[in-house]
């Protein structure tokens, strides 16, 4: 089974959070970009938002104010 391109991209933002740790959004390397633009940060956090849930929260899983990487 291969992996979706936008899983490929999502997982590639993960890589820097092991797996069963806490993260917030602020801790993928893409928020590094997307913070001094508000606009694109909420389509960021949208889209991220948007995968976990169409991937039934196989990789991360979110909580009120940040996440859970699961695998």
């Amino acid at each position: 089974m291969t992996s979706s391109n936008s899983d490929q991209r999502w997982l590639t933002q993960l890589l820097s959070i092991e797996r069963g740790a806490n993260f917030h959004l602020s801790e993928l390397p893409f928020y590094q970009i997307a913070k001094t633009d508000p606009e694109r940060l909420v389509q960021f956090q949208r889209a991220f938002d948007a995968w976990i849930v169409e991937t039934h929260e196989k990789y991360v899983s979110k909580g009120g104010t940040n996440y859970l990487r699961i695998s």
